[in-house]
């Protein structure tokens, strides 16, 4: 009896910390999409209240901090756009350049073309810890890529 209330009462413990660690999860991700959302001025705020409360700050040291997280706050809000702006340009020109490769390409160059591009994409994920292709799998598309290339070719890729 007492093994079956033990083997209880650690299966709901279990089941708190996973349950615990699940709402810190959504937490987060919710804490993140506010975060995008947050003007600089309360991004400013809310770092100037935390660190008041750890560092019990006068009221002249919160104003000269807000003031300092504030100019922060706004240099940070301008790269932002910078850096968005810039992948935009150069997500335009990878479109361009690859519909003017696709243009030279036969169907079945371009077809093996969008292949390899999905491949990195895939394996580009998984070095980020995405669900991407690993291990042999880009070994054998390059294998079997090359060997219809080549079938179709009649040339010799290495």
């Amino acid at each position: 009896m007492k093994k079956i209330l033990m083997t209880l009462a650690m299966g709901i413990m279990v089941s708190g910390v996973i349950s615990a660690q699940n709402q810190k999860v959504v937490r987060m991700h919710q804490n993140a999409n506010i975060q995008k959302e947050l003007t600089p001025e309360d991004i400013a705020k809310k770092q100037t209240a935390n660190m008041k409360e750890r560092l019990a700050l006068t009221a002249d040291q919160e104003k000269k901090v807000y003031e300092l997280n504030l100019k922060y706050a706004k240099d940070q809000a301008k790269s932002r756009e910078i850096i968005r702006k810039e992948r935009e340009s150069m997500a335009k020109n990878f479109k361009e350049k690859d519909s003017l490769v696709k243009n030279i390409l036969t169907p079945e160059q371009a077809r093996f073309h969008t292949l390899y591009k999905q491949m990195q994409r895939q394996n580009m994920m998984s070095k980020r810890g995405g669900n991407g292709a690993k291990g042999d799998m880009k070994g054998e598309m390059r294998g079997n890529m090359k060997g219809n290339m080549n079938n179709h070719m009649g040339g010799n890729m290495k």
